[in-house]
């Protein structure tokens, strides 16, 4: 009889799950804030071709995608309960336990996130829903950071970036404007279907014509479009002070990392031009 544990099933049937996640947050998060159409456009456009086989490919960037539109739309709400604001910070939490690059996304969405609301809502609002997140959050970030210190070994990316000189890089125009446009050409060439490119433009240019009323739940919206730069520029300095053959390490890993991005950034482009949110019972 076949051993489960080498078996080629299980980690198939994750890494097909994962992808299932992302797919259908995003079209039924799209949907309950902006109605049918809207969601089959970001259906189509989440699931293009390059984001479906790197969800096949069974590594950890498609999950991190997943826990990260997961935890935007489960506070993408007019008013989120704490139920709501705790599942989406126990979703960070386990970005960042799947992949280093999660703890950018664990630690950015809530502070920005939590800025925003206490801007909009004032402090007390936006203590009480910090604590909310916390309690979602805390717990595995805790096992995250006491994982990083006694078990990890230590991380030969970030140990490099520490070295003497690497910020002498920044002064090397050539290495900048190389990372500056392999990115850029990858990711308008990433996607599939005839280029996610163009899709995405039209996307953004729906989004564009209305507004979104000043609404609670539109805070998640503006948060993850800060979450999206964050990272982008994250990935950009990395890749100029890598200790590693610049070439080498964009050719290996940035569609992988667009992949980490992708689920996020098809929900904010097709979220963040609703003219109002449908459900407006709070949710629990």
């Amino acid at each position: 009889m076949l051993d489960p544990a080498s078996s080629p099933v299980m980690p198939q049937a994750i890494g097909v799950l994962f992808l299932f996640g992302a797919v259908v947050t995003v079209a039924g998060s799209v949907l309950s804030r902006c109605g049918p159409l809207r969601a089959a456009l970001a259906l189509a456009l989440v699931a293009v071709p390059e984001f479906v086989r790197q969800g096949t490919s069974q590594l950890a960037d498609v999950p991190v995608g997943a826990f990260t539109v997961l935890a935007v739309a489960l506070v993408a709400t007019p008013q989120p309960g704490a139920v709501r604001v705790g599942m989406s910070g126990a979703a960070l939490g386990l970005a960042a336990w799947t992949k280093n690059e999660g703890l950018v996304v664990a630690l950015v969405f809530p502070l920005t996130y939590l800025g925003l609301h206490a801007r909009r809502e004032g402090l007390a609002a936006a203590f009480q829903r910090g604590v909310d997140m916390v309690v979602g959050l805390g717990p595995v970030l805790v096992v995250v950071v006491l994982f990083k210190i006694l078990v990890a070994p230590v991380n030969d990316l970030m140990d490099g970036i520490r070295r003497p000189g690497v910020l002498n890089y920044w002064q090397d125009h050539v290495r900048v404007g190389f990372v500056a446009r392999y990115m850029a050409t990858r990711a308008l060439a990433w996607g599939g279907w005839w280029s996610a490119v163009g899709p995405s433009i039209a996307v953004l240019g729906v989004a564009a014509l209305r507004r979104p009323p000043r609404e609670s739940g539109d805070i998640a919206v503006t948060a993850s479009g800060a979450l999206l730069l964050f990272q982008l520029g994250t990935f950009f300095a990395v890749y100029v002070m890598t200790p590693h053959s610049v070439a080498w390490h964009l050719e290996t890993s940035w569609s992988r990392l667009i992949a980490q991005m992708w689920p996020t950034f098809v929900w904010w482009a097709c979220a963040g031009g609703s003219t109002g949110v449908r459900g407006q019972s709070a949710a629990t």
